[in-house]
């Protein structure tokens, strides 16, 4: 084996030219790195862009069937507040021939469903890193979605389980006054949560109207004639040009 001792400079010049040799064999392998570490973040945020734009449209969805059956519910509620503050004692359920799972006993028109709020697409681009990628807007824009889906969800169950406590009034019976006091009670507790829930998936439309990410017609024509058929004409018809004219919550 040959062992060839490194040359002695000759002159400055021989110096300088080794230098700018290794400087450039340096500098261009760091840009490939570099550039190869962009195309990776470049993929990674087309691909995270696309999964949170779907599931803020999924969010737009069910806070646009949210908006359109709260006639419905409400309708109900108002109904069972009247015939509570009645004189006297004896019930006539409103569903009295009621069987099956507790929660399908009240009418179906003031049944409000438990829809899953997307949250993957979120935690997914927020555990990658991917978030710092995408641009300010809309990362901002895709953090107040979620934050109102996660809202929606937190509302979405505690409502279940006050309208799951009115379910005895869908069966014959005798109430006394502190019956009466207690689903009164319960009501006004339900209709604040929807209070809150209307607000949140208002301000939700708001954004989606603006901001491009308004469920599809093929998703709205899937899903409002459904609740239509099930609730009856209480379901109501809303369009995208109503929360364009909303003011912003921004």
């Amino acid at each position: 084996m040959d062992i060839h001792k490194p040359k002695p400079w000759r002159g400055v010049r021989e110096f300088l030219k080794e230098y700018v040799i290794i400087v450039v064999g340096v500098m261009t392998a760091l840009g490939a790195e570099q550039g190869a570490e962009w195309l990776h973040w470049r993929h990674l945020t087309q691909q995270n862009m696309a999964r949170l734009h779907q599931a803020a449209e999924g969010a737009a969805l069910w806070s646009l069937e949210h908006n359109a059956i709260g006639g419905c519910v409400r309708g109900g509620l108002d109904g069972l507040t009247l015939r509570l503050r009645r004189p006297g004692g004896d019930w006539k359920g409103v569903n009295p021939g009621a069987t099956g799972p507790v929660s399908t006993w009240l009418p179906p028109a003031m049944f409000m469903g438990m829809r899953q709020w997307p949250h993957t697409a979120w935690e997914s681009a927020l555990s990658s890193g991917v978030l710092v990628h995408l641009p300010t807007f809309w990362a901002t824009e895709y953090g107040r979605i979620f934050d109102d889906s996660n809202a929606m969800r937190e509302q979405q169950q505690i409502a279940s389980s006050l309208m799951a406590e009115l379910a005895p009034l869908a069966l014959d019976q005798t109430l006394t006054v502190q019956d009466k006091a207690h689903y009164l009670t319960v009501i006004s507790q339900l209709e604040g949560a929807l209070n809150l829930e209307d607000s949140i998936a208002t301000n939700l439309l708001i954004f989606a109207a603006e901001d491009g990410f308004w469920p599809r017609p093929s998703f709205i024509a899937r899903v409002i004639p459904l609740d239509r058929a099930t609730r009856g004409a209480c379901v109501r018809d809303l369009d995208r040009e109503t929360y364009r004219k909303m003011p912003s919550p921004r």
